[in-house]
């Protein structure tokens, strides 16, 4: 296929773009018609003034001429064109300024409506597809480009003003030379094909780098936040991640400095042969005034417009470009909008019996991670009555997280059913199955917000509640926590803004306990929640987990067996596996996969067992 041809199917292609930009305007009109209204008559009022200042012009330089030769003739003439011409300048430099501030407005208004619609729109998804990178690159590329919504309704608001403005002056200029109008298009036109195959070339390239765009971000991220700085600095990484990061951008300076090139020289080229065509054009007007053929105002406003026309045919061709090039990138971000979520395969929104009276029964369930063929659970089945503790144990990887996120129904099973009092998880509604749920996950979030919203986010109805609050601090024993802090509950927790006081990882997740103790919950699922405790203040956990699940149903997960002695029943996975579920006597007496994993442990505590370090080797 030729180079032409090539052009001409990319043009067909990017033209096709457009079908889009209805979808956006109609979002545009949605959000304020006054100012949509009020910019679009703006535009086309701004569009008449050029031509009609050139023409004033005009008539003020055959005025003179007239006078200057004649040696008679009346300046009121005069005077008045040129108060006429001043307020045409003056009422534009005043419409200029009202549609700056209207599009200014419309844009605020507008870009704060689509960025509210795509964390609407993400909220919708389930953790399963947030987790994806697929879904993390389409939401990068939608963030990216959102900006790029405005810009192409500018630019089509800009073709409407050029295009109205070149229209008046094409008919002047094509009432004494026609042909001047078709020399400027033909000059004109090759280069609109070359920038438009260029911008093509640049949107394809800006989609194939959003994964390194996102690593890149990724690297910044480690080295400027707070959370990884301690690790980053003891471990020396810094000049690594800084050379890393500079490798990547090195890399886009080199392919953007490639292209540039290649789009410059080509532009310059043709850009050189369309002025050229216009001097020949304008050389011929000169000529024509020496002979007396048309009057120096004539050729004044010939020339004027000449130049105008020229300049705004150029604009036309590069705002058509450029709204073709932002329409194929306002495509991601309709294309993250038409991104729908999973329908639930039942849904029949029942509400949670309170209380729960049968409990919970996982049957024959197993889980695979979207794209992954490897089961991350398998076949798992047993159950968790009213009033019961089941504790899960297993190596890392073994799948006690997943597990627990299958029943919060943050994740769906691939296979197998999760039943409540009977009945499938999927036929509840989430609201209703949520509020029944408490949660602590092992990498729970630090909100750097006060104290009190980091415990009120457990019920957001209730955050601003001091009983509620005080009632669920006691009970993640955070009470000692809040009262030390300056500004109690109001006190802002973090290093990321001024004021901030930072905690220690027991502390927060002390307070992420005390967030799950806010929701009356019928069952609680704690994920290591001794993780980043001290051996004194574990002991104190345990005590009061069990006095705070007395009557609930309870899920604990954790890698220190003697915390798990409390559950009524035990769970051990082993590669995505039910091995064992007991209580802790019965599972000690098997001598199965439990008992050797707490003898291991035991035994780091107990007299026999001895170690001896010669010459840098361990022996036991």
């Amino acid at each position: 296929m030729g180079f032409a041809a090539r052009l001409w199917k990319q043009l067909l292609g990017r033209l096709a773009s457009l079908r889009r930009v209805p979808e956006i305007v109609a979002e545009m009109w949605q959000t304020s018609r006054i100012l949509v209204l009020v910019s679009l008559g703006l535009r086309l009022a701004l569009a008449t003034f050029p031509p009609l200042t050139l023409w004033v012009s005009k008539l003020i330089i055959d005025l003179v001429i007239q006078i200057h030769g004649s040696h008679d003739g009346s300046w009121a003439r005069v005077w008045e064109m040129l108060t006429v011409e001043f307020g045409l300048i003056a009422l534009t430099d005043v419409l200029t300024r009202i549609a700056g501030y209207t599009d200014a407005r419309l844009s605020d208004i507008f870009l704060h409506k689509l960025n509210v619609r795509i964390l609407e729109h993400t909220s919708q998804f389930d953790l399963e597809v947030l987790e994806t990178s697929s879904f993390q690159d389409q939401l990068e590329r939608a963030r990216s480009q959102i900006s790029t919504q405005l810009a192409v309704l500018n630019s089509v608001a800009q073709l409407i003003q050029i295009g109205v403005g070149l229209i008046a002056l094409l008919a002047g200029v094509a009432f004494y030379a026609p042909w001047l109008v078709i020399l400027q298009l033909v000059t004109l036109v090759p280069l609109a094909f070359v920038e438009m195959h260029y911008a093509s070339v640049t949107h394809k390239m800006h989609r194939k780098r959003t994964p390194v765009r996102r690593t890149m971000e990724y690297l910044m991220s480690l080295s400027t936040t707070s959370g990884s700085a301690k690790e980053v600095k003891a471990f020396r990484l810094g000049r690594h991640l800084v050379s890393e990061y500079d490798r990547l951008g090195e890399q886009f300076k080199a392919e953007n400095a490639d292209l540039s090139r290649k789009r410059n020289t080509v532009g310059s080229l043709l850009t050189t042969l369309g002025s050229a065509a216009f001097y020949v054009g304008y050389a011929y007007l000169v000529w024509k005034a020496g002979r007396g053929i048309i009057s120096i105002g004539t050729l004044f406003f010939l020339g004027g417009s000449f130049q105008r026309t020229k300049w705004q045919m150029q604009e036309i061709f590069a705002t058509l470009s450029r709204t073709l090039d932002q329409s194929m990138h306002m495509g991601d971000v309709f294309e993250f909008f038409r991104m729908q979520p999973c329908k639930r395969r039942y849904a029949r929104r029942l509400s949670v019996q309170q209380p729960i009276t049968r409990g919970f029964e996982f049957r024959e369930v197993s889980f695979a991670y979207a794209g992954s063929s490897n089961h991350a659970l398998h076949r798992i089945s047993f159950s968790i009555e009213p009033g019961e503790t089941v504790a899960i144990v297993g190596e890392n990887g073994a799948g006690k997280t997943t597990l627990t996120k299958l029943l919060a129904r943050l994740y769906e099973p691939t296979e197998g059913s999760i039943l409540l009092d009977g009945v499938d998880l999927r036929d509840y509604d989430m609201e209703s199955l949520q509020k029944a749920i408490s949660v602590v996950f092992q990498d729970f979030v630090r909100y750097e917000m006060t104290a009190g919203l980091n415990i009120g986010f457990g019920d957001l109805l209730s955050r601003d509640d001091i009983g509620r609050l005080d009632v669920a601090a006691r009970a993640g024993l955070a009470m000692p926590i809040i009262n030390r802090l300056p500004n109690g509950y109001q006190q802002l927790l973090g290093k990321r803004f001024d004021g901030g006081v930072e905690l220690s990882g027991g502390e927060w997740q002390k307070l992420a306990l005390s967030r799950a103790c806010m929701r009356d919950a019928q069952l609680l699922i704690l994920d290591e929640p001794s993780a980043s405790l001290d051996p004194k203040n574990e002991f104190l956990l345990i005590e009061h987990f069990a006095e705070l699940t007395a009557g609930k149903m309870a899920v604990l997960i954790s890698h220190r067996l003697p915390t798990v002695r409390i559950a009524h029943k035990i769970i051990v996975l082993e590669h995505g596996k039910l091995v064992e579920q007991g209580s802790h006597e019965d599972l000690m007496a098997t001598g199965g996969s439990y008992f050797s994993m707490f003898q291991l442990q035991a035994s780091g505590y107990q007299e026999h067992f001895a170690f001896a370090r010669r010459n840098g080797i361990v022996e036991f």
